[in-house]
This record gives C-alpha cells, sequence and structure tokens, in this order.
C-alpha cells in the first residue's frame, strides 16, 4: 500500500514501498500567470509526460500522473508530450525539467502552462509595380524582455503563419542578412506586437512587409529630380528597369556595347526602380 499525501490518495500494487521513492505530477494552466497553483486553476487531464529512465507510470482520472518505484536520493528527467494535448495553443512554461527523488514519499510536481498567441501576416516584394510573394524569406521574432526567439520562415504564397508565441511584448522584422543577400529594404523596417494572455489564446494580425529597392543616396535623389526635369522636355525611351543598381547598370553596358548609343542608368522616385533609358 502507498500514499500520497499531497493529494490524500491511497495506492495499491504488488510492489514493496519501504525505502522506494514515488512522484505525483499535475500539468495546469496558470490562469494568473504566478507560476504556482491556486484554487480555480484548471488541470489538463489528457497531457502525458515520460520519464527517460525506465520507471511505472500511469495517468489517473484527475489528471495526475504518478511514477513509483524510484530510487530514492536520485535525479530524473522527465519530457512533457506536447502532442498528447487536445488544444495546440496549451504550451508548458518549460518542456523538459529534472528532479531528485526522497525517500518514502510521494514528491509533487506542478507544471504550469500557458495559452499561446498565433501570429499571421506575410512578406511580399514589389517588383515592376507588382507585389509577390517571397517563399522560405524568414521574419526575427524577439521579445522585449530578450528570452524569447523564433525565426519563422514564409509560406510558398509569402503568408506567414505561427502558432506558440507566449504571452508578452515583441519586436518583429526580417531576417537582414537575406535582406542584405536580395538586396532590398523592408518597409516598415520592424514591427511590434503584444500577446496578451486569456484561456482561449491571443491572435495577432496584420504582421506585414514589403521589400522594396535600397533607397537612394539624398544626392542621387536630387539629381534625379533635376534630370527628370529637363527629361519633360523631350521624348526618352526605356529600355529596363530593376530592383538594384548594379543589374541596371550591367544590363546599360552591355546595351551600349550592342547598340552603340548613350544610354543611362536613372533611379525612378515614383516606381522605386532603376531604369535603363535611350535618349
Amino acid at each position: 500500500i502507498g500514499y500520497d499525501s499531497h493529494y490524500g490518495k491511497l495506492l495499491f500494487n504488488g510492489i514493496h514501498w519501504v525505502g522506494q521513492s514515488a512522484v505525483s505530477m499535475r500539468m495546469y494552466l496558470d490562469d494568473n500567470q504566478v507560476g504556482k497553483f491556486d484554487k480555480g486553476d484548471q488541470v489538463i487531464k489528457d497531457g502525458d509526460i515520460t520519464l527517460r529512465q525506465a520507471v511505472s507510470s500511469d495517468l489517473f482520472t484527475s489528471g495526475v500522473i504518478r511514477a513509483w518505484n524510484l530510487l530514492p536520493y536520485s535525479r530524473y528527467s522527465a519530457d512533457i508530450q506536447s502532442g498528447s494535448l487536445r488544444n495546440p495553443l496549451w504550451v508548458p512554461e518549460r518542456k523538459s525539467f529534472s528532479f531528485t527523488t526522497d525517500p518514502n514519499v510521494y514528491k509533487a510536481i506542478d507544471i504550469p502552462f500557458y495559452t499561446a498567441g498565433v501570429l499571421e501576416g506575410g512578406v511580399k516584394r514589389l517588383q515592376n509595380v507588382r507585389l509577390r510573394a517571397v517563399p522560405g524569406i524568414e521574419v526575427v521574432v524577439e521579445s522585449t524582455k530578450g528570452h524569447y526567439h523564433k525565426d519563422i520562415s514564409a509560406f510558398n504564397d509569402g503568408s506567414i503563419y505561427y502558432v506558440g508565441i507566449p504571452p508578452g511584448k515583441y519586436r518583429v522584422e526580417v531576417d537582414p542578412s537575406q535582406l542584405a543577400d536580395l538586396g532590398v529594404r523592408s518597409v516598415p523596417a520592424y514591427r511590434k506586437f503584444t500577446v496578451k494572455f486569456n484561456k482561449t489564446g491571443d491572435f495577432i494580425k496584420g504582421i506585414d512587409f514589403v521589400l522594396k529597392a535600397p533607397k537612394p543616396p539624398e544626392a542621387e535623389i536630387e539629381k534625379e529630380k533635376k534630370a527628370a526635369a529637363i527629361r519633360a522636355m523631350r521624348y526618352l525611351i526605356q529600355l529596363g528597369a530593376f530592383s538594384t543598381v548594379r543589374r541596371a547598370r550591367d544590363f546599360a553596358v552591355e546595351l551600349r556595347r550592342k547598340i552603340r548609343k548613350p544610354v543611362y542608368v536613372r533611379y525612378n522616385v515614383k516606381a522605386g526602380l532603376y531604369v535603363v533609358q535611350l535618349d
């Protein structure tokens, strides 16, 4: 006969209890976010916790998972099986934990859960006055306190969807290294959002970004404005438009070699593109 004094439960089986150790584990929704089980907190009754060592365990109808026949004064490690939960928004404060057993008693362990937030948005690239999806590009989500970091990849249509962000305040931006590789800038540069704590979870929408050509220096913009005023008095032939100045210049060099006429690269402020023109 075993006795779990924390829950006033008598337990019967065929093992010898004297000198052995046991543990009672309970998962619950921490409604007031204090990290301690309070009256009124909801016990999660369908979850599963597995110990990494070979032990005997069982899930009781009360939602308490008990493991027995443990060695006293020994350290055990456990993993929470999140896939066993009926609500995918329930996220444990820690997915794994360890404990040291005490002899001849059940050790009580409470595992707090929170209801996570859902993030929705997208990343599109402005090319030739059209918005196009950027599959696989990543946005970086970081908490303002620095304890949470997550890289989220965009789907084939450029959309972003992620379940599992803890309550708190966050900053999100398109991965700066990928912006540099593509030779573009993000508009806006970043966004801020807050995941509020509630039992049904918080849904954050509108986390959208548009990738545009790099903003040219002020001197180049002024030069282009003056050139535009002059071009307004005569006809021009546009031969191409590019998101980066390097591609535009390479095209212009090749074109000059073929047609042997003056070809110019200019920045079109309205379109946000570098255009190749023939006077």
